[in-house]
């Protein structure tokens, strides 16, 4: 397949909508992270990200293990691109905001679990 071009995003227009400000700060983080060469997996089973991943473009319904203990700093993308669920959880039961997994559920729905400190969050 040959590779895609890659373009910054474009400039945030309404700076009022947090959602538009939450779309455009995504997008930029995927841009940085590609463009740094991040590692960017295609997935559609169970995985067990290792620490060098970053970009994950899941389709189906299945389980995404994100490394034990967190590292401070370490940040994953999880785009759900098909129409399954993609739930995310800590390899050794760490939780995710407080919360034992998380789901990523609606097409092309999107979201960065990073860590902070030894927990990981939602961004």
């Amino acid at each position: 397949m040959p590779a895609k071009s890659l373009t910054q995003p474009a400039p945030l227009k309404d700076r009022d909508n947090p959602d538009s400000r939450q779309l455009y700060e995504f997008s930029r983080q995927v841009f940085r992270d590609v463009s740094r060469n991040a590692s960017y997996r295609s997935l559609t089973a169970d995985y067990t990200a290792i620490l060098s991943d970053r970009i994950f473009d899941c389709s189906g319904t299945f389980t995404l293990t994100v490394p034990s203990p967190p590292i401070p700093g370490l940040d994953y993308i999880v785009k759900n691109s098909g129409v399954g669920t993609i739930t995310v959880v800590g390899a050794d039961g760490e939780t995710i905001d407080g919360a034992a997994s998380l789901s990523v559920g609606s097409l092309y729905s999107r979201t960065l679990v990073s860590t902070v400190s030894l927990n990981w969050m939602i961004v």
